[in-house]
């Protein structure tokens, strides 16, 4: 396997590994929490309604105890971002094995979806 592909597939595999940990985390500390935080929500609406951009996640993470769907959402995003981070670094391995071609082609890539996010989150 070239030093490009077991690259980028261990950034796959351990991003994968990683999101799906904290998802299955935080669904768990859901479980357990779900009366305890029934009541808290009562008071400030539904959860869904604040957990969904990334400085709810943080301030869902910084509390204690943390907010177990903070840290699920927060394994949806690493499982977003992983592939953004697999091509992040199959750039500059392709560049330094000789694939210029293909290097240009995942720079263009990674350049489309920088941008569609950084448009995205301008929008909301």
């Amino acid at each position: 396997m070239v030093s490009a592909e077991r690259a980028v597939s261990r950034v796959l595999a351990w991003g994968g590994v990683l999101g799906l940990a904290f998802m299955l985390i935080g669904g768990v500390g859901y479980a357990v929490r779900s009366p305890e935080l029934g009541q808290a929500q009562s008071r400030l609406g539904q959860a869904h309604d604040h957990i969904a951009f990334p400085g709810a996640i943080r301030d869902g993470l910084r509390r204690w105890p943390v907010n177990p769907l903070a840290v699920e959402t927060f394994g949806v995003f690493v499982l977003v971002l992983t592939p953004v981070a697999g091509l992040a670094v199959a750039v500059p391995c392709l560049w330094r094995t000789g694939d210029t071609r293909y290097a240009v082609i995942a720079a263009i890539v990674l350049a489309a979806v920088l941008l569609s996010f950084l448009l995205g989150a301008h929008a909301a």
